[in-house]
C-alpha cells in the first residue's frame, strides 16, 4: 500500500510541476516516451532497482541519456527518482501521472482487444463510437490479441 501511494504522491507533484510550468504536454511525451522504452528495452528495467551494483555513476549516467531526449523538468525528474532510491517506481508512476492528465483534460482512456490489428480507418471508427459513448476526447489503446 505505502508503494502505491508513494507512486500516487510522485505523479502528482510532477504532473502539478509541469502543470504550474506550462510544460504538461512536454513531460507527458517524455513518460510516453520512457514506458514504451522501458517496455522495448529489457536491460533499462533491470537498472531501475536502487542498489544495481554498477561501476558508474547512476545520476550521471541518467544525465547522459536523456537530457538531450527529455525535457529538462522530466530529466529533473529522473534525478530525483535516483535520489530518492526510487527510480524503481518509474514503471508505476507513468500511468499514474497518465491518470491524472487524462481527467485534467476531460480524456476518456479506453482499452480495446481485438482478435487482429485494427487498420487506420477502423480505429478511427471505433475511436468515433467511443467519442460519442463517453462524450468527451477518448484516448483509445488497441492491443491484438490472436
Amino acid at each position: 500500500m505505502r508503494t502505491v501511494k508513494t507512486t500516487r504522491t510522485f505523479a502528482r507533484a510532477l504532473f502539478r510541476t509541469a502543470q504550474q510550468q506550462g510544460r504538461l504536454p512536454a513531460v507527458y511525451a517524455d513518460l510516453q516516451y520512457l514506458d514504451d522504452l522501458l517496455e522495448q528495452c529489457g536491460e533499462l528495467r533491470v537498472f531501475l532497482p536502487p542498489f544495481v551494483a554498477i561501476q558508474t555513476d547512476r545520476r550521471g549516467l541518467l544525465r547522459r541519456l536523456f537530457q538531450d531526449r527529455l525535457d529538462r523538468l522530466t530529466c529533473g525528474f529522473l534525478d530525483l527518482l535516483e535520489q530518492k532510491h526510487a527510480l524503481h517506481l518509474l514503471p508505476e508512476v507513468i500511468p499514474a501521472f497518465d491518470s491524472y492528465y487524462c481527467h485534467a483534460r476531460g480524456l476518456v482512456r479506453a482499452a480495446v482487444d481485438t482478435a487482429h490489428p485494427l487498420s487506420d480507418d477502423q480505429a478511427a471508427e471505433f475511436r468515433a463510437a467511443l467519442q460519442r459513448c463517453f462524450g468527451t476526447d477518448t484516448v483509445m489503446i488497441a492491443r491484438d490479441n490472436p
